[in-house]
């Protein structure tokens, strides 16, 4: 079974840029997120949920309390999946340019652009 890794902040819930780890504030979703997780699941992938800012406890809460619960995982870390999705990734298809034209443009996360 295919695995994708989803980072939590700035993809799956709103986030600002804080570190919000001491608060442990976990924003409300991204629009369209619960949704495309379902999806996702509905084609037969494995969904894992992944955070560097919350510990896993809290990010069971959060994902039980937007009926995501019961069709994902979570890890602390990403873990080993066969796709990654997240606010502030980079895919490398075998040539430098696209990328270096990328980093010459705005690389700032889209809730970062405009502010």
């Amino acid at each position: 079974m295919p695995t994708l890794a989803i980072d939590l902040d700035g993809v799956l819930a709103q986030y600002s840029g804080k570190d919000h780890a001491e608060t442990e504030i976990i924003g409300e979703p991204v629009p369209g997120a619960v949704e495309f997780v379902h999806a996702v699941v509905n084609l037969g992938w494995q969904v894992v949920v992944h955070s560097r800012n919350h510990r896993p406890a809290l990010v069971n809460e959060w994902l039980i309390a937007h009926g995501l619960g019961d069709c994902v995982g979570t890890a602390v870390m990403p873990p080993d999946a066969t796709v990654y999705l997240d606010d502030r990734a980079v895919r490398f298809e075998g040539e430098f340019a696209p990328v270096l034209a990328f980093l010459q443009g705005d690389p700032r996360p889209w809730w970062r652009r405009g502010k």
